[in-house]
């Protein structure tokens, strides 16, 4: 990563100050204590992860004086790609966020924490690493050579660029996932398997011969029905005749009735008026012989020979129509005898007909009854065995069941297959896998390039070495990575030496980690910093620490913070910082 500027507006104790980086020489910042020496580099850190080499983060950073309006910018080039990265706190205008141009581009997430993490992922870095490789400060409580097994381990994966304990976990979740999966599928197998059949549906086999037979027996019954049906039908006598021939003779004597009902009344009423008139010509008779010689209407004298002829007419009258009457009357009863005759006959008919349908409804209740007797046959025929469906039911079942199986046994055989690979990725990642071979092969780097800076720093007396795998007193070899620091071919503990001989040892041990981070990520950092690492060096150790530094200035702009005068002669370029107002202020020499 090349940074190119740093801008710093209301942090901590600056106002605002821009800070041009080059790519390389030596230059010394200076200044009492107090005035901010170390505050550019807080602000880097800030920028990046939200937090400062010495801890502080949030509003922690905002200038005491202005207590708002906190922003840091940092314009650097990113493995080909042009990133500015800017974080503010309690800004008027864009309050507590980060932001970051990538070629130009502005990306921002919905949250801080969503920008950071996309921030991480572009560098590549994250705070730990860049405060053992880029800056090394001296309020910073962090030294390799003195930390635990478990942390140099988390950093020397960090410095690989390798996320072992991601993968160990991710591998070590797999393992566990593979094996739930494998023990459910175990599980679902044996359920399965409890419950295949060799020869399904034989059991209902039986059950459905039996139901072929019941249905066999229902139709040889209704055949049965049907013969008695038709042996019935054959005994039923239709000696009435022709329903619809009766039905017309009956209406011919209801006619031939009618007629001679019609006669007889027309002679009735003849035989009537006769009768009348009769009445008539005897009353006339009667009032005749009761005459005297005047009319008793007029008193007028009555002509007894009109009397008498009158009495004469009517009496030949009244044997005319006597005789008539009887003739009318013979006709009458004629006609009379003749409907009576009609009559019987019509009743003769009637009673024909009578037996007649009796004997077609029976013929017609027997044909339904055989009707309903071979629809009853037809619908056991077309009737289909339900064992069977049941038969194929059970036989598709099975079917299903196997073919579950086989797909649950392939599973379990790709799981099988996929659970040594997960077990070998996953001790691979643990600590007697890949990490302790990969540190390995670091350690000859590691050593190599420690011992070079510490030549520098030393008169060539002490050396250190690395080492993945620690002797015990009871003879066995624990993973375990250890610093081995020698000196006069005898190996010391670190803590025994003294301040000045811990830092040059640890400061060497710091730059080698920071070269190898260099060269396996692929791009050199074109900036470090050493804030106070002369702290606890005497005159032959700032001398060794000089050179040290001037050797890093041939390929990083190198800048020192110092409180020594006497080395200020020795650097290129000076950075005067003071306080003016309570406010820091840079000023170049």
């Amino acid at each position: 990563m090349f940074f190119k500027s740093l801008l710093i507006s209301k942090f901590m104790s600056y106002d605002e100050e821009t800070i041009e980086f080059g790519t390389k020489g030596l230059t010394l910042i200076e200044g009492v204590n107090g005035v901010g020496k170390t505050v550019p580099w807080d602000a880097i850190s800030f920028c990046f992860f939200g937090l400062t080499v010495r801890g502080l983060k949030g509003d922690e950073v905002v200038s005491r004086v202005f207590k708002k309006d906190c922003l840091v910018s940092v314009d650097c080039d990113c493995k080909g790609k042009s990133l500015k990265v800017t974080r503010t706190r309690k800004h008027k205008e864009y309050g507590n966020t980060l932001w970051f141009e990538l070629d130009g581009e502005k990306i921002e997430e919905s949250s801080v924490a969503d920008t950071q993490a996309k921030l991480a992922e572009i560098v590549g870095m994250d705070f730990q690493l860049f405060r053992c490789t880029v800056i090394f400060a001296q309020e910073d409580m962090f030294n390799f050579v003195d930390e635990t097994d478990k942390r140099q381990k988390e950093i020397l994966s960090k410095v690989r660029n390798i996320d072992f304990k991601t993968k160990l976990k991710a591998f070590r979740d797999a393992v566990k996932e593979t094996g739930e999966s494998i023990d459910g599928l175990k599980s679902k197998i044996g359920v399965l398997e409890s419950h295949v059949e060799e020869n399904p549906g034989d059991d209902l086999k039986v059950e459905m011969l039996a139901w072929d037979r019941d249905r066999r027996g229902s139709i040889a019954e209704h055949k049965e029905k049907i013969a008695e049906y038709k042996e019935r039908l054959g005994s039923i006598e239709t000696t009435g005749g022709d329903l619809d021939e009766l039905r017309e003779e009956i209406d011919a004597h209801k006619e031939i009735m009618n007629n001679f009902l019609e006669t007889a009344k027309g002679l009735e009423k003849k035989v009537t008026k006769i009768q009348y008139e009769l009445t008539l010509i005897q009353t006339r008779q009667k009032n005749r012989s009761k005459l005297g010689d005047e009319c008793p209407m007029c008193e007028q004298p009555i002509d007894g020979k009109l009397v008498e002829d009158n009495t004469k007419l009517d009496i030949d009258r009244r044997g005319k129509l006597i005789a008539l009457s009887k003739k009318i009357e013979a006709a009458r009863n004629n006609a009379y005898t003749e409907h009576r005759k009609a009559d019987k006959d019509k009743s003769k008919a009637e009673e024909r007909l009578t037996e007649a349908k009796a004997g077609a409804g029976e013929v017609i209740r027997i044909t339904g009854w055989i009707k309903d007797e071979e629809e009853s046959i037809s619908n056991l025929l077309d009737k289909e065995n339900p064992f069977k469906a049941k038969i194929k039911e059970a036989i598709d079942k099975q079917k299903l069941i196997k073919q579950k199986l086989e797909d649950l046994r392939l599973q379990k055989i790709k799981l099988d297959e996929d659970l040594p690979y997960d077990l070998f990725w996953e001790k691979a990642f643990s600590d007697a896998g890949i990490k302790s071979f990969l540190f390995d092969t670091m350690c000859s780097s590691l050593t190599n390039r420690a011992n070079e800076f510490l030549n520098i720093l030393s008169d060539g007396s002490t050396t250190i070495s690395f080492d993945t795998q620690t002797l015990l007193k009871s003879g066995d070899v624990r993973e375990k990575f250890e610093c081995i620091v020698t000196t006069d071919g005898e190996k010391v503990p670190y803590r025994s030496y003294s301040g000045g001989e811990k830092r040059r040892i640890s400061l060497a041990v710091d730059m080698s980690l920071s070269a190898l981070m260099s060269d396996y990520y692929g791009s050199k950092f074109n900036i470090v910093v050493f804030d106070e690492q002369d702290f606890y060096l005497d005159c032959d150790g700032r001398d060794s620490y000089h050179n040290l530094l001037k050797e890093i200035s041939k390929t990083k702009h190198v800048f020192v913070v110092s409180h020594d005068s006497e080395l200020k002669s020795r650097f290129e370029d000076t950075i005067t910082v003071a306080k003016v107002g309570g406010l820091t202020q840079l000023r170049s020499a």
